[in-house]
């Protein structure tokens, strides 16, 4: 990660600011570095914000993160099918056509 951040800053520090745009082949070089950047740091840092609390809390208050709005994770399906909205993409888990994803198609 550090190198493409190095790679960034070089690249960043001798061809931008100059008063003429980037080339495309340095644009694709920029995109493509950051890319690499946001993979390694979804692979190595990325996942801490989930590990570091759920190993800090003691098992009693971890369950309490697990709650929206007072409604347990198990139950937050039922908000998706009551919502105005999203209940036209959920439904109701009743019709076979939607569990076979043929919602909305003619038979």
């Amino acid at each position: 990660m550090f190198s493409y951040m190095v790679a960034l800053t070089v690249t960043l520090a001798l061809k931008f600011g100059q008063g003429e745009t980037l080339s495309k082949a340095i644009s694709v070089f920029l995109v493509v570095i950051i890319c690499l950047f946001c993979f390694a740091y979804g692979k190595s840092w990325g996942p801490l914000g989930w590990l570091v609390p759920s190993e800090l809390f003691p098992l009693e208050t971890r369950s309490a993160g697990q709650k929206t709005k007072q409604v347990p994770i198990e139950e937050v399906y039922l908000l998706f099918q009551n919502h105005w909205y999203w209940k036209k993409i959920v439904g109701d888990g009743t019709n076979d056509d939607e569990l076979d994803g043929k919602k909305g198609q003619a038979t």
